[in-house]
């Protein structure tokens, strides 16, 4: 009987570990996972023609050319009943190198490095970001203002939890094809859910939004960050000034709970152990 309480003991103290542990190394895992994906785009882009990449940003100009000239509406991208669930080929198809990835967004001073995926579904927010539909593909140029989205307060995923950090004059980059173009950060609002003003093209204008659920952990609106087109003057991530990551920050809080809870649980069963053998040994005599 004591060794079998002793064994329910030691699993809940293992249990308890894992547990305390657990969105630290699922987020790892992410992202050793992402990087791996970003990896073998760049390979396969790489193994390209130049005339086939041509080709696929010739279609995606002519695509965003189109936008402008239609009433496109644009819908909360974190709304399931959404109607932008249902793709068309033709999106599909853009910039598509063979493994459903459009593209791909670095923001330095939140260390976020993500694929950006066509569309925004469920199953997409769940391994990455999404571009929103009836939004300019992410190729830059004159009247087109690309969106792309990403879930936060996640526990198993950053995604874009840290986003409320980035402030005016911070610069992300958009790469795709082999290219990389920049944007610095120009406006910030906050919105409710179904207000996508903020996202429209402005004639002559290059813009591109990044956009999450905001207040964090409670997520009742919307973060948009938008930047302006701008010249890149260095990928060197060392000269950026990293900014603290409110994701990490939580899991911390959280890690330091477990840990007490554990040390309490562990006490306990110390204690009530010495009690127990104090107990067994009056016994016995």
């Amino acid at each position: 009987m004591k060794k079998r309480r002793l064994f329910i003991s030691i699993l809940l103290i293992i249990v308890g570990i894992v547990m305390t542990f657990y969105s630290f190394i699922v987020n790892s895992i992410n992202d050793r996972h992402n990087s791996t994906i970003l990896n073998s785009y760049d390979k396969k882009v790489e193994e390209m023609e130049q005339s086939d990449i041509d080709k696929l940003i010739a279609k995606a100009q002519s695509y965003n050319e189109s936008l402008v000239k239609t009433d496109v509406v644009i819908t909360d991208p974190f709304d399931p009943d959404n109607s932008h669930r249902f793709l068309l080929k033709e999106y599909e198809s853009m910039l598509n190198v063979g493994n459903d990835l459009l593209c791909y967004v670095e923001i330095p001073c939140i260390n976020v490095y993500l694929p950006v995926y066509h569309g925004t579904s469920d199953e997409v927010l769940k391994k990455g970001a999404g571009h929103i539909e009836g939004t300019s593909i992410p190729i830059g140029g004159t009247s087109t203002h690309s969106v792309i989205a990403a879930h936060s307060g996640l526990s198993t995923a950053r995604m874009f939890s840290d986003l409320e950090k980035v402030t005016y004059g911070d610069v992300f980059y958009i790469h795709y094809l082999g290219k990389t173009i920049s944007y610095k950060v120009d406006k910030i609002t906050v919105v409710e859910p179904d207000d996508t003003s903020q996202l429209y093209i402005e004639k002559g204008k290059d813009y591109s939004t990044l956009l999450t659920c905001t207040p964090y952990g409670i997520n009742d609106h919307r973060l948009c960050v938008r930047g302006v087109r701008t010249e890149i003057k260095s990928t060197n991530n060392e000269t950026v000034r990293k900014k603290q990551s409110r994701w990490l920050l939580e899991y911390k809080k959280a890690l330091g709970i477990g840990i007490t809870l554990m040390v309490i649980i562990i006490m306990f069963l110390t204690i009530k152990r010495i009690l127990d053998k104090r107990k067994d040994r009056k016994a016995d005599k």
